[in-house]
């Protein structure tokens, strides 16, 4: 029960929180009002500078770099969010079970899964999931 819950906070550790993501997307847009800044015209209270200005591409420099981060951070977040959710789940579910009453002579033991490239075989044809469902597959049938 203690491997399931520290499995589930390290999980959650590893995900960016919210003012992380908050944090680039702030950053980008500011890159974004200076550059409108920047190629606004002197009469609209800009400083009418072309395109190709040196401090305009330097500006939109910045701005690729945080959006490139902000795009990574938010896969981070949903991936990691996934796998966070999973390992929750599984230790709700047997704390759950462990609090209603373990049926007698039922143990929980612990099974490191194998890793994913062990898993893979021809008859798969290459693709993870196919393999993943095999592998829980043969486990359903152990536990039997």
């Amino acid at each position: 029960m203690i491997a399931l819950n520290q499995r589930a906070a390290d999980l959650l550790a590893q995900v960016p929180t919210h003012e992380q993501v908050q944090e680039v997307r702030v950053e980008a847009t500011g890159y974004k009002n200076r550059i409108a800044d920047l190629e606004r015209h002197k009469s609209e209270g800009g400083f009418g500078l072309d395109a190709s200005a040196p401090q305009v591409v330097s500006e939109k420099r910045k701005l690729e770099s945080a959006e490139k981060e902000l795009a990574r951070l938010v896969e981070l977040k949903e991936t990691r969010t996934v796998r966070w959710n999973t390992a929750a789940a599984l230790h709700q579910a047997a704390s759950d079970w462990v609090l209603r009453g373990v049926p007698a002579n039922c143990v929980i033991e612990t099974v490191e899964d194998q890793p994913i490239s062990e898993l893979l075989t021809k008859a798969d044809g290459g693709r993870i999931d196919a393999a993943v469902e095999r592998y829980r597959l043969r486990q359903r049938e152990l536990c039997r």
